[in-house]
């Protein structure tokens, strides 16, 4: 059982220990690397915004500002990347971004990056481009584990990849 993990009284079923929560800071990548429109996230659509992949700069003074509300005692802190399909970026945004908010894991301002990606973009070539990263945690886009469900909404993906992405993140040691 993991460090994370004890045990209903009674039963011995497994469920989470609480821990604290994260402080979120939120970098929204709208869209980005998405190269479905489905009903579930259409960005443009639910926050109004249709942009590039952001800037290094407009990265770093994002992070800045939310870390000057920070509470200094409240940990962990983790750069957040939403919005998007971060592992269907192009690689050279990946690196960049990664690289970026690593610099604020290295000074001690952070303590790791969480993104969130869509199943089928959870390769192995892309989770093995991303270890050498303080990525902690991948949140995988799971709105539907129903097949019909999920090629009526326009996904774009079933929910093999879905079953298939967690078992690769757990592989990599993922949360």
């Amino acid at each position: 059982m993991s460090s994370f993990m004890s045990e209903y009284p009674a039963s011995g079923i497994p469920y989470p220990v609480s821990r604290p929560r994260p402080f979120i800071i939120p970098v929204f990548l709208p869209n980005a690397g998405c190269p479905h429109r489905c009903v579930f996230c259409d960005q443009g659509d639910v926050t109004g915004i249709h942009q590039p992949v952001c800037t290094t700069q407009s990265l770093r003074r994002t992070v800045s500002r939310f870390l000057s509300h920070r509470d200094p005692n409240r940990k962990p802190a983790q750069i957040s990347f939403y919005g998007g399909n971060f592992l269907g970026l192009k690689q050279d945004d990946i690196h960049r971004l990664l690289a970026e908010a690593e610099s604020f894991v290295s000074s001690h301002r952070v303590d790791s990056i969480r993104f969130s990606t869509r199943p089928d973009t959870v390769t192995e070539e892309r989770l093995n481009m991303i270890k050498r990263y303080p990525v902690s945690t991948i949140e995988i886009g799971v709105q539907s584990m129903d097949d019909r469900v999920l090629a009526r909404s326009k996904r774009g993906h079933t929910a093999a990849d879905t079953a298939q992405a967690v078992h690769r993140l757990k592989a990599h040691g993922y949360e």
